[in-house]
């Protein structure tokens, strides 16, 4: 296990999972860095922290340099980004980072490009033979119908809405969403662990959704979307933990509807029947594959979890 660890966008669901993860499985061996743009007794994941910062917005001009002083102050060795502007940010192979020593768990900048994108997504996905949404032009939508908008890059459901063509055009939307056509429940994110050849995979069917966060699900494996996976790998470099969703199509069976290049804030709900992606991730990045795939155990044809508040005393 590394030694000094640092998360960002700690105020994020996944990396408080993230944080809880790294204490289970190092003890007391590792050093955790909690970074967030709010104080310290606002951020849950900061009572796992060894050292909490708080940094500026990741927009603010002097957010890169206030990561790269902790990382220097502090000789991080590895870096875990948890919100797709940081994976473009501090992506794989970041030249300022290795000067450091240290490593970012992204994927490299062209990865990120073509999967956190959402159009560029698509793109890709298509060309891969994957099915995806139909994305519309401005001069392709029908006032009557109902279209799904959201953000070209964005997290947590934020941003996103179903509306009419004739509000998409009177709010001017197409400057600022992408349009597509709707698709049909359930909604899948497919949790992905791929490392030194090895892929493996496990569905969960968001049955509620709450602020973005799946807070009950269905847990499954599905052979058709685990092919998809490993078509993926098979043509880009992903990063050991992804989350892949996918909805119903009425002609075209599942689409692939997002990609994460990173562990989601639902990832617990895998780890809470003992497929646990976080553990495994920091299994292969310490080297041990072995221990990796251990931590990746499930057993049964589905499962069911739920997810409640947790009270927490930051201070």
């Amino acid at each position: 296990m590394m030694k000094n660890i640092l998360i960002t966008a700690g105020g994020s669901a996944a990396a408080f999972f993230f944080a809880k993860q790294i204490r289970k499985f190092s003890h007391d061996g590792c050093v955790i860095h909690i970074a967030d743009i709010n104080p310290r007794e606002l951020v849950a994941a900061s009572t796992y922290a060894d050292h909490f910062h708080q940094v500026p917005k990741i927009c603010d001009v002097n957010y890169r340099s206030s990561i790269l002083d902790i990382v220097k102050k502090y000789q991080v060795e590895l870096m875990v980004p948890l919100i797709d502007q940081d994976l473009i940010e501090f992506p794989g192979a970041d030249s300022d980072l290795m000067g450091l020593g240290c490593i970012s768990t992204a994927p490299t900048r062209e990865v990120s490009e073509q999967m956190t994108d959402k159009v560029n997504c698509s793109v890709v996905a298509e060309k891969m033979g994957i099915p995806v949404p139909e994305i519309y032009g401005v001069n392709d939508i029908e006032d009557s119908v109902m279209y799904f908008c959201k953000p070209r890059v964005g997290f947590g459901s934020r941003g996103v809405m179903c509306v009419r063509g004739d509000e998409i055009r009177s709010k001017g939307l197409f400057d600022k969403l992408v349009v597509q056509e709707l698709c049909e429940m359930p909604e899948i994110t497919m949790e992905v662990f791929s490392h030194a050849g090895v892929v493996r995979t496990l569905c969960r069917e968001r049955v509620e959704v709450k602020a973005g966060v799946c807070t009950k699900a269905r847990i499954f494996q599905d052979e058709e979307l685990h092919r998809y996976a490993e078509l993926i790998v098979g043509r880009l470099e992903l990063p050991v933990a992804t989350c892949i969703q996918f909805m119903k199509h009425p002609m075209k069976g599942w689409v692939l509807t997002d990609a994460n290049m990173r562990i989601g804030a639902g990832s617990a709900l895998c780890a809470a029947v003992g497929w646990d992606l976080a553990g495994a991730a920091l299994a292969a990045w310490s080297g041990n594959s072995d221990l990796a795939l251990e931590s990746l155990q499930f057993e049964g044809s589905e499962r069911y979890v739920v997810r409640v508040f947790e009270e927490i005393v930051t201070k």
